[in-house]
């Protein structure tokens, strides 16, 4: 199998792994990085290595194995030593090392696990690395040498840093020790090894497999020393681990001596543990069997529970998404945290728009994302991150929106069958720092003496169907409160429609003989430098709104409902509509929420007939031009609002102008998209009874 996309930056091994030694290479990562769990994914479909280290601890080694083939459950391997506290390393699908263990797993290539557990202190840094999202443009490399370049130092009199920067130090000296010890075995030419570690190891492994036989000994009993001072326990490293039993000599000089030589020669059929077991002494060996033996027992596997997914580094739509992803090749190519992104918004808004009934401007994703984007650039980075996201998506939309967009994102499936328990992480148990998001939902209010209760989620049907078997359709009627956030909404129209019309009766002259209606001094002054005056001319006209008609959609077969509504009190309009059915969407008992197509409010109310079923509108075809005839017919005064997305036809302009009225029309796009929304959802309710429980159900 090979992996080689047209579009793709990289198109061989050589330039995405790194060499540091002969026949050894490098590829430095970022910790729970997308881009590099990608790159590591190609390197293996390219051209795969003969053996892999991977930056773990030794002690994970057995239960490594035991968990990879079940990867795509996300297990959890628990250390819990007496001492300190326990260490989790969750098998994120995301995480490059986990990935170069799956893919090693499946080509069947030796791992090994060569970092080192010092007495508890094992945890990936914090530092700042660079965005890693930089590789759709850089490769491995050129991003390496930057970071090389702003390599940083360690800080001076910080006793903690410095701890961490020794404990570090060790542990590359046991990498580099393993490597070496591999590399003495396999021939350069033909084979080679694949290191996989993070970028800030890589520098001090690179300066160590440099030094000869003799220096790195040196170095080595140098930093035994230092680690007797410190008092942690001593630098003895084996090869031993799940796979093999050897133990190889790590002061080996890549040149045999002469009795060396001579031995090879004579026993040439005897396998390396043979020949170790002859030069160490066979207690010693066994005593370390035993010891890597009980602390492999004392690894415990588990499966990550569904419940905290914000402990993984990426989310987790991503990780699914890489779980399909990685399967097929071609597919590769297309992984990009950015339409990751977007896809998690638009499954967002479809989801939203379904549940609430209110439409959510398609126009707001851009916006949105460039407010995420240049948040993210703020804190130096190319792409925003989770908490970035979810408080974009509320800033944007509301918290309701925001709570679906953080189920969408944090999704993780279900664990298929596997033999290990499920555990529960939390950000606390991985010491991680962490911010808590509050979602201010729908609050119930109870009329009682203590504070009331506020409702985590909407309340669910008990049984699908629960709630249209109770739905009937007689005696149905509106939902008050959003009444009257409609004729508020026909109001603003109606007096906006008159600045509309007071603007266009005004005209600015240059002065020549009469003032008129007084100076303009705003064009006056803005033709300061002709020295004209200019005068106002207004012509006041008895013009005044009255009837307004609000067209949404056209689509008749999309909002097929068509019905009339009289006021039911001397404050309230008459209204005809069309819209989508009531059972299409049943939000409570006896509860459904619709979506207008078009509507048409008229005042004073009692006064409005069936206008769908009038035969002396049958000439008009189209809903939306039956709810302007209407309002011309129903008007009280002579002027018409027209709120649509585009003018209405010339032949209702002419209509209009023989009922001595005047349709003035504002584009739809010019009104707040979110008032928009609120106005076209509505809910209809079985009867008068449902009112005093519909604020349950309606958000």
């Amino acid at each position: 199998m090979s992996y080689n996309p047209a579009n793709s930056k990289l198109h061989s091994d050589s330039e995405i792994a790194i060499e540091i030694a002969p026949g050894i290479r490098a590829l430095p990562i970022v910790h729970g990085s997308a881009e590099c769990t990608l790159l590591v994914r190609r390197l293996f479909l390219e051209r795969p290595p003969s053996q892999l280290v991977l930056e773990l601890p030794d002690v994970f080694s057995h239960a490594l194995h035991r968990a990879l083939p079940y990867a795509e459950s996300i297990p959890v391997l628990t250390l819990e030593p007496p001492t300190f506290p326990p260490i989790h390393f969750i098998m994120e699908p995301l995480e490059p090392i986990v990935e170069a263990a799956r893919s090693a797993h499946e080509a069947g290539i030796p791992i090994h696990a060569a970092d080192r557990l010092i007495e508890g202190i094992y945890a990936w840094t914090d530092e700042r690395f660079p965005d890693t999202y930089s590789l759709n443009d850089l490769s491995l490399s050129e991003l390496y040498e930057m970071y090389r370049r702003e390599l940083p130092r360690p800080a001076a009199g910080n006793l903690r840093l410095q701890f961490v920067d020794f404990v570090d130090y060790i542990r590359e000296l046991s990498i580099t020790e393993r490597l070496r010890q591999l590399a003495h075995f396999q021939d350069p030419a033909t084979d080679w090894i694949l290191l996989v570690c993070g970028m800030k190891h890589l520098p001090s492994i690179e300066r160590l497999l440099k030094l000869g036989p003799e220096e790195f000994a040196e170095e080595k009993k140098q930093a035994e020393v230092a680690m007797s001072a410190a008092g942690l326990p001593s630098l003895e490293y084996s090869t031993v681990d799940s796979d093999t039993s050897e133990r190889l000599d790590p002061g080996r000089s890549d040149q045999p001596t002469d009795e060396e030589s001579e031995f090879s020669a004579s026993e040439q059929d005897r396998s390396p543990s043979e020949e170790v077991l002859e030069k160490e002494p066979l207690e010693e060996l066994l005593e370390w069997n035993d010891r890597i033996n009980s602390s492999s027992e004392e690894v415990e596997i588990s499966i990550l529970s569904r419940k905290h997914p914000e402990v993984l580094s990426q989310p987790g739509y991503y990780n699914t998404a890489w779980n399909l992803v990685r399967k097929n090749p071609r597919s590769l190519a297309g992984f990009d945290r950015i339409r990751l992104q977007r896809q998690v918004f638009r499954e967002t808004r479809h989801r939203y728009e379904r549940e609430s009934g209110e439409i959510f401007p398609p126009q707001r994703e851009k916006i949105f994302f460039q407010f995420a984007r240049n948040w993210s650039f703020l804190n130096q980075k190319l792409l925003p991150d989770t908490y970035q996201l979810v408080l974009s998506a509320r800033a944007f939309g509301n918290d309701n929106f925001a709570r679906i967009f953080h189920d969408i994102l944090m999704f993780l499936r279900e664990p298929g069958p596997s033999p290990f328990q499920e555990k529960e992480i939390t950000l606390d148990d991985l010491f991680r720092h962490h911010k808590l998001i509050r979602f201010r939902l729908k609050r119930r209010i109870k009329r009682r003496v203590p504070p009331p209760n506020i409702t985590r989620n909407i309340q669910r049907e008990k049984y699908p169907g629960q709630w249209r078997d109770l739905w009937d359709g007689s005696g149905i009627c509106s939902y008050p409160p959003e009444d009257v956030v409609l004729e508020d909404f026909g109001k603003y129209l109606q007096n906006r429609a008159k600045s509309i019309m007071k603007a266009s009766e005004e005209k600015t002259l240059e002065f020549s003989s009469s003032l008129l209606d007084g100076i303009d001094y705003r064009e006056t002054i803005r033709n300061y430098h002709s020295g004209k005056i200019y005068v106002r001319d207004q012509h006041k006209k008895a013009i005044d709104a009255g009837s307004v008609v609000i067209i949404f959609d056209e689509d008749e077969d999309k909002h097929p409902w068509q019905v009339v509504w009289w006021g039911e009190h001397h404050q309230e309009s008459d209204m005809a509509f069309y819209s989508t059915f009531p059972g299409d969407q049943v939000v409570g008992p006896g509860i459904c929420r619709c979506t207008y197509g078009g509507l048409m409010l008229t005042f004073p109310p009692g006064r409005i007939h069936d206008i769908w079923n009038d035969v002396s509108y049958d000439k008009f075809d189209k809903p939306s031009d039956r709810l302007l005839l209407s309002a011309l017919e129903y008007n009280t005064r002579n002027a018409v609002v027209h709120l649509a997305h585009k003018p209405p036809p010339p032949y209702m302009t002419q209509l209009a102008n023989r009922l001595g009225q005047k349709i003035v029309h504002i584009p739809i796009s010019t009104v707040n998209p979110v008032i928009l929304g609120r106005v076209r959802r509505f809910h209809v309710l079985s009867g008068k009874e449902k009112r005093d429980d519909a604020d349950d159900f309606i958000w």
